[in-house]
């Protein structure tokens, strides 16, 4: 889980980027989980990973965040890949994706009145290429 990994990388004991492909592989897997109608296994994909946290707590992973996305631009620049990710659209996407699992009531309502429209969604995924 995040947690035990965030607090290695506080220790620096470890970075980031020794985990950009877990978060690739746990977004995937929550995709597969949500497309099967697996939401509480989504949930637990979800709070476990770097984007559960930076959801939970956003000034607390902010860095963490950051040092991702460089990690993916210097990934996708060294094959020559078209896509790119901006801290941002990150966290927009952590925010977005936690919004999914709130309870309906005043948190999920407040969360609707800032998420953009999803035409404006698709646009960015689109644009980035990395979501």
């Amino acid at each position: 889980c995040w947690p035990k990994i965030q607090k290695r990388i506080r220790l620096n004991k470890a970075s980031v980027g020794k985990y950009a492909n877990n978060l690739f592989d746990s977004r995937a897997a929550r995709a597969v989980a949500l497309a099967a109608a697996q939401t509480e296994v989504a949930q637990q994909l979800f709070e476990c990973c770097l984007d559960g946290q930076a959801f939970a707590s956003a000034d607390a992973s902010l860095c963490e965040v950051r040092e991702h996305v460089e990690g993916v631009k210097a990934y996708t620049d060294s094959w020559s890949i078209d896509a790119k990710m901006e801290v941002s659209t990150s966290m927009l996407m952590c925010r977005a994706v936690g919004t999914l699992f709130l309870a309906d009531g005043p948190k999920m309502q407040a969360a609707l009145e800032w998420l953009p429209p999803a035409t404006e969604l698709i646009r960015i995924a689109k644009e980035e290429r990395s979501w």
